[in-house]
């Protein structure tokens, strides 16, 4: 459901062609589309009727919302009593940030997101710059409305489901960005935090990152570029590759020796010792690369409003039940009357509607 005239923001985010953006055409396939105003009893006796017939609600508005309107979990099992009811806000429903709005860089703020990109030379701070908190949180949902769904099928019932971005971010951050904040009490080893293996290393033409998984990966890489001296180095110690400081001294000694040779060079020498290497790719280079055009990951389409896109394809690979191509992004409003045919209303009724302003 979008609001009239304008619809969902995420239309406008981005490069966008005749008032569509590619943020939202990927965001939003094969969904459909029906505008109300809320602020229109005639607008929420149809939320109603959509209510009534489905199996699942998920809503995002700021805690409190959805009671004005008349739509409260308690409000709404009153009519569907198996409803799965998903609510989706910024800090949950405790806590004294409950209530406040927030936006995935707060949620990175707060989780753990800034600390672990922080540069610790420089003390300089950033974000991960794409909406990790709001995707994770998605994810977070759609899983826990399947299992209620699922449970509904063993004999659950209808239930209410909280899910926050603050909370999210946190679960889904803590077993590696605060690993060295977990082990409570005495006797604990101190290891260095895994975003200490999180390395880009620069060549003549680009860069590089590579993910040695033990000591050993390490050192068949220093040894294939002359630097099996660094065994010596009174910095490292045998057997404590993963002692605080090492890692960032091993990878920025042997990072230098990259350097002198190129992207491709680099990657060929390391991936011929099986160590996990990849190119660094800029953006405009990702949709060229062999890897992905010879896996078939990007599939173009023709959207009627924005036009010739592409998009990856879904990510699961089913062995028994294909993944459906699927429809495109839908324009404003576009589903409308057919959803609400749906609902049994008929021509009459829908032109009414429309009439009140109910639809913008």
């Amino acid at each position: 459901m979008e609001p009239p005239l304008i619809g969902d923001a995420l239309r406008y985010i981005g490069s966008n062609r005749n008032g569509i953006s590619g943020y939202f055409l990927c965001s939003n396939r094969s969904k459909r589309s029906i505008t109300l105003d809320l602020q229109r009893p005639e607008g929420c006796e149809v939320l109603h009727d959509l209510i009534a017939e489905a199996d699942v609600l998920v809503q995002n508005y700021r805690m409190g919302v959805m009671d004005r309107l008349g739509f409260g979990y308690d409000d709404v099992r009153k009519f569907n009593p198996n409803i799965i009811y998903v609510s989706v806000d910024g800090f949950g429903p405790e806590g004294p940030f409950s209530g406040l709005p927030a936006f995935d860089q707060l949620a990175q703020a707060m989780t753990g997101y800034v600390a672990v990109q922080s540069d610790t030379a420089n003390g300089k701070l950033d974000m991960v710059r794409t909406a990790v908190c709001d995707k994770v949180t998605a994810m977070n949902a759609a899983q826990a409305a399947t299992a209620a769904l699922f449970a509904r099928e063993r004999g659950a019932g209808g239930q209410h489901i909280h899910i926050s971005l603050h909370e999210s971010g946190l679960y889904f951050a803590w077993p590696d960005v605060m690993s060295n904040h977990i082990l409570l009490g005495e006797g604990v080893v101190e290891q260095a935090e895994m975003s200490a293996l999180y390395a880009i290393c620069a060549t003549r033409d680009g860069h590089v990152v590579y993910a040695p998984q033990s000591e050993a990966h390490f050192w068949l890489v220093a040894e294939a570029y002359g630097r099996g001296a660094l065994r010596d180095d009174p910095r490292y110690t045998p057997g404590a590759f993963l002692a605080p400081g090492t890692v960032d001294f091993l990878f920025a000694e042997l990072g230098d020796a990259f350097a002198e040779f190129s992207t491709d060079e680099v990657v060929a020498r390391i991936r011929a010792l099986d160590v996990p290497v990849a190119p660094v790719l800029w953006r405009k280079d990702i949709a060229s690369h062999p890897q992905v055009v010879g896996a078939g990951l990007l599939v173009e389409r023709t959207h009627a409003q924005a036009g010739r896109y592409r998009q990856p394809r879904p990510p699961a690979i089913f062995s028994k039940t294909a993944t459906p191509a699927g429809s495109d992004a839908p324009t404003l409003g576009q589903h409308t009357a057919q959803i609400l045919t749906g609902l049994g209303y008929d021509d009459a009724r829908i032109k009414a509607l429309r009439e009140t302003g109910a639809f913008g």
